[in-house]
């Protein structure tokens, strides 16, 4: 199995190759933010032929590389057999919509292109009721949804003007660019020990609580794609796949929302058994500061982490570039005491 974390500056955009049986299988997980967009699409067009492309919600950082591939193919048959995204397209957004609804905008101009799709070819697959529960299997490969909640979703499809009418549209502990960056000088200073010994209170909004995260089985190997998924609805979604045995042994975690700390929890971790992480960032924009420090030290210090065993942190952009927003995340006395690595490594293979 080969994984590839695309450079999608402070979004996210990854390639599994894989097998299904003898016989190829490929997934496309979100396709990055504008500013990426093009290039993204064309390596997403270099692969000819698409098993499964999920969106696994609608921020820009996620869906622009999607929207710009699929208008390569305007009047065309799209490559892709299968498509996940809850697209949640019947919202009535007000005359003049803010910034906030931006990705409803741009749900509904790739819904419109999915439309179309299934116009052309009736046999193209596009799902948007992707929930826990949901699962696919062919051959020995299979895919088991562990978020969104079914209630999350209804919230997304059916009462979001409501929802937004009384929550903030952003996550509230990053709203502001001089708290989020004190809060990164404050974790520099604080010990890899003290930041691992609590929880961050939840701070997630409805669309990333409303991303799409599945286990992957495959060749032997057991891997997760988090999207911006909430660690809480994640750890749910883990305990209700049939047939699982928990802590479930992971060869590799994306880790959720380029690795914010309101993405990670001490049960959610509780219920896995990793040591390979990958973080998809250049290190952040605007009031963001990824990966957080906490996160990397609720990981080396899980409930169930072998400490004979390396923990191996993947980056797809380089540590200078990160480092330069985020400060060191980890000091070499650091690496060596909880006994982990930083590696800048786009391309995995299991």
């Amino acid at each position: 199995m080969e994984i590839q974390f695309l450079q999608a500056e402070y979004g996210d955009a990854n390639i599994i190759k894989t097998k299904a049986g003898d016989k190829p299988y490929t997934i496309v997980v979100d396709g990055g933010p504008e500013s990426t967009a093009e290039e993204i699409s064309r390596q997403l067009q270099a692969l000819e032929h698409i098993d499964l492309m999920v969106l696994t919600h609608f921020d820009e950082d996620h869906i622009m590389g999607l929207i710009k591939y699929v208008e390569r193919y305007k009047g065309q048959p799209l490559p892709v057999d299968k498509f996940w995204c809850n697209c949640a397209q019947n919202i009535d957004l007000p005359p003049e919509p803010d910034i906030s609804d931006a990705g409803y905008e741009n749900a509904n101009t790739l819904a419109a292109f999915l439309r179309a799709q299934q116009q052309l070819n009736p046999s193209f697959e596009w799902r948007e009721d992707i929930q826990i529960g949901t699962s696919l299997q062919d051959g020995d490969l299979r895919i088991d949804v562990i978020s969104p909640s079914p209630e999350i979703l209804s919230t997304l499809k059916e009462e979001y003007n409501d929802y937004i009418s009384k929550h903030p549209q952003i996550d509230e502990e990053e709203d502001d660019l001089d708290i989020a960056s004190y809060r990164v000088e404050t974790d520099a200073k604080t010990s890899i020990e003290d930041l691992s010994k609590t929880d961050t209170p939840r701070s997630v909004n409805l669309w990333n609580k409303a991303s799409i995260a599945f286990l992957l089985r495959a060749e032997g190997k057991q891997v997760l794609l988090t999207g911006d998924a909430d660690a809480e609805v994640m750890a749910k979604g883990l305990e209700s796949i049939v047939g699982i045995e928990l802590p479930v042994d992971i060869d590799l975690m994306k880790a959720a929302h380029h690795g914010s700390r309101n993405n990670v929890s001490k049960r959610f971790l509780s219920l896995i058994r990793c040591h390979n992480f990958a973080f998809t960032t250049n290190g952040g924009t605007r009031n963001w500061y990824h990966p957080d420090r906490k996160t990397m030290a609720l990981m080396v210090n899980s409930s169930n982490r072998d400490k004979q065993q390396a923990v191996h942190f993947f980056f797809n952009y380089s540590l200078k570039t990160i480092q330069k927003r985020t400060g060191n995340l980890l000091s070499e006395e650091e690496k060596e005491q909880y006994n982990c690595e930083m590696q800048e490594q786009r391309i995995i293979e299991l």
